[in-house]
C-alpha cells in the first residue's frame, strides 16, 4: 500500500489556565512523534496546544493550507467545543477525537476532564452532521496505539483507493453498460474509478499472444511444480493464451483490480482463461474475481490494501453447527500463496460449455477475516467475521477450506439473510477487523461485525 505523502493534521486542545496544560503539551508532543514514526505519515500541527478562538482559527488556516488527509483532535484538558468546531468545519477530512485518562482521581474534582470534553465536542459536531471516530487512552498503552494505528491505516487505504481503477469486463452490445449506478456509488464512497471493458478487447489481445509465449508460461508452471491434470493440450494452451491476453489488458490499462464474467455456455475462446486470471492475478497483487461482482471485488481490494496479501474470493457452501464451521469454495481456484504447504497446486478442467482451465488448490490453515461489502439502495454496509481456517479434508474440486468461526455460525447465517448479503465472501489470512471498523467509521459505512 502506497502511503507516501499521507498527511495527518494533529491538534491538542487545552483550556488556558488549566493546571494540566504542561502535561497536555508533553503528551501532545509524544503522540505526534509516535504518528511520525509510522512512516511515511507526515504530521501537520500547531507548535503549542490550542487554547482560544484565535489559536483555533490559526490552526484551521494551517490545516486548510497543508492538504491534510485526516485530523486528530486530542483533548489535553476540558476545552470549549467552539475550538474544535472552528477547526473541523474548515476541513473536509475524516476526524478522530482522542480522550486522555485522568492523571489522578484522588482530588475533589477531575483534573483533566478529557473524556467529558470528547463527549461534548462529539455531540456538538454530530449536531452539525459531522461524524468522528474516537480514540481513548494513554498514548503509551498498546490498546490506544492499536486504535490509533487502525485509524491511520484506514486513512492510508482511503487515500490509496482514490487512485485505484477497477476494470469490469462485460459481455454486451456496444455502447451498453450495466455498471452505471454501481460505479457511481463506488466513486462516491470509496473514490475508486470503475472502468467498463467490453470483452471483445480481450479477444483482440488473444489473437496477438504467440504460441511461444504460451509454451514459455506452461514451462514456468511446470518448473514451479504445478501438476497438469487437464488431459487436453489444446484446451490448456487456449486457456493460457486467454489468461496472457487478460493480463496484457490489465497491464495496458493499469488496473488495480478486475472483475470478469464467470465461465458459461457459449463463451468465447478468449475468455477461457478467466478462471486462471482470477487466481494468478490475485497472487500477483491485482485482485480479480468473477461474475462481474464489483462489490465483492471492492471487498477484496480493501483487504489487500490493509494486508498486502492475496485474498480468497469464495462461496459459502455449507455450515456445520456442531463444529461451528463454514465450508468456503471457489470452482476457479485460489492464489497459489494460499496453498496448503503439505500439498501442491494443479491445473484441471472445468466443464462449462467448451471448458476452461482452473486451479486445484487446497488452502492452508490460519487466522482469517471474512468480509463482504454490499450497497442496497446505494448505501454501503460491511459485514465482518473472524475465525480460523482449519486443515482437514478437501471435499470439492477447485479451492476450498473450512473456517471455524469465533462467532456462532447460525448467528452469522441469520445476520447474512436478514441484511441481504449474498453467497460470496472475501477471506484474508490476517485479523483486520479493527482496521475494517476504522475504515467504516472514516467512510461512514454501516459496519455489521458478528
Amino acid at each position: 500500500m502506497d502511503m507516501s505523502d499521507t498527511r495527518i493534521g494533529f491538534v491538542c486542545l487545552a483550556a488556558d489556565g488549566s493546571a494540566d496544560v504542561e502535561r497536555a503539551r508533553k503528551i501532545s508532543e509524544s503522540s505526534q512523534k509516535y504518528i511520525q514514526k509510522q512512516e511515511p505519515f507526515e504530521v501537520v500541527a500547531p507548535e503549542t496546544p490550542v487554547s482560544d478562538g484565535n489559536e483555533a482559527s490559526a490552526a484551521a488556516e494551517l490545516f486548510r493550507g497543508s492538504g491534510i488527509d485526516a485530523l486528530v483532535i486530542q483533548f489535553g484538558t476540558f476545552a470549549p467545543d467552539a475550538l474544535s468546531l472552528e477547526i473541523v468545519i474548515s476541513v473536509n477530512v475524516p476526524v478522530a477525537m482522542w480522550a486522555l485518562p485522568e492523571p489522578t482521581l484522588d482530588g475533589v474534582t477531575p483534573r483533566c476532564g478529557s473524556m467529558a470534553a470528547l463527549m461534548m465536542h462529539s455531540s456538538t459536531l454530530k449536531h452539525c452532521n459531522r461524524r468522528c471516530g474516537t480514540i481513548i487512552g494513554d498514548p503509551e498503552s498498546s490498546g490506544t496505539r492499536k486504535a490509533l494505528d487502525s485509524f491511520l491505516k484506514a486513512i492510508a487505504v482511503r487515500r490509496t483507493l482514490r487512485a485505484c481503477t477497477i476494470g469490469l469486463v462485460e459481455r454486451h452490445s456496444q455502447g451498453s453498460y450495466s455498471a452505471g449506478s454501481g460505479a457511481l456509488a463506488v466513486k462516491d464512497v470509496f473514490g475508486a474509478s470503475v472502468s467498463p471493458i467490453d470483452s471483445s478487447r480481450i479477444a483482440e489481445r488473444f489473437e496477438h499472444i504467440s504460441p511461444e509465449q504460451v509454451e514459455q508460461y506452461i514451462a514456468e508452471l511446470s518448473a514451479a511444480g504445478w501438476a497438469d491434470e487437464v488431459e487436453d493440450a489444446d484446451l490448456l494452451e487456449q486457456s493460457i493464451q486467454s489468461f496472457l491476453a487478460i493480463r496484457a489488458l490489465q497491464q495496458e490499462l493499469a488496473l488495480d483490480a478486475i472483475s470478469m464474467p464467470g465461465p458459461c455456455e457459449g463463451m468465447h475462446a478468449a475468455e477461457s482463461g478467466a478462471c486462471l486470471a482470477q487466481a494468478r492475478l490475485t497472487a500477483q497483487g491485482v485482485m480479480a474475481n468473477g461474475d462481474c461482482d464489483i462489490d465483492g471485488l471492492l471487498t477484496m481490494l480493501v483487504q489487500h490494501l490493509f494486508t498486502g496479501r492475496p485474498v480468497f474470493s469464495a462461496e459459502w457452501v455449507e455450515m456445520d453447527e456442531r463444529s461451528n464451521q463454514v465450508l468456503f469454495w471457489n470452482a476457479c481456484g485460489a492464489p497459489e500463496p494460499l496453498v496448503n504447504p503439505r500439498l501442491h497446486p494443479s491445473l484441471r478442467r472445468i466443464s462449462s460449455g467448451q471448458g476452461c482451465v482452473a486451479i486445484e488448490l487446497p488452502l492452508k490453515s490460519g487466522e482469517v477475516t471474512i468480509a463482504r461489502l454490499i450497497a442496497p439502495g446505494g448505501r454501503y454496509r460491511l459485514l465482518t467475521a473472524h475465525g480460523r481456517a482449519v486443515d482437514g479434508d478437501y471435499p470439492l474440486h477447485g479451492a476450498c477450506v473450512n473456517v471455524k468461526l469465533d462467532c456462532d455460525v447460525h448467528d452469522l447465517f441469520e445476520t447474512i439473510l436478514e441484511n441481504g448479503f449474498p453467497h460470496r465472501y472475501a477471506l484474508v489470512y490476517q485479523d483486520i477487523t479493527g482496521e475494517l471498523q476504522a475504515l467504516a467509521d472514516v467512510l461512514d459505512i454501516e459496519m455489521i461485525a458478528v
